[in-house]
């Protein structure tokens, strides 16, 4: 499986869309093989990225 995340730096997908693959993940309900692979048009690293986003994604 991979999920292609269009607009990764984007309000929607640090509210809705990374939360829920958080929970997806921490409960053990994506497959081992799970990929992610996100395109904005923001020029951010990924380290950048995780900073913003990791005030919502609440264990």
């Amino acid at each position: 499986h991979t999920f292609v995340i269009f607009g990764a730096s984007g309000d929607l997908a640090k509210k809705k869309i990374y939360p829920t693959l958080w929970w997806l993940y921490r409960d053990n309900l994506l497959p081992k093989s799970t990929k992610f692979c996100g395109y904005a048009r923001s020029k951010l690293t990924i380290e950048e990225l995780r900073a913003k986003c990791h005030q919502y994604m609440k264990v």
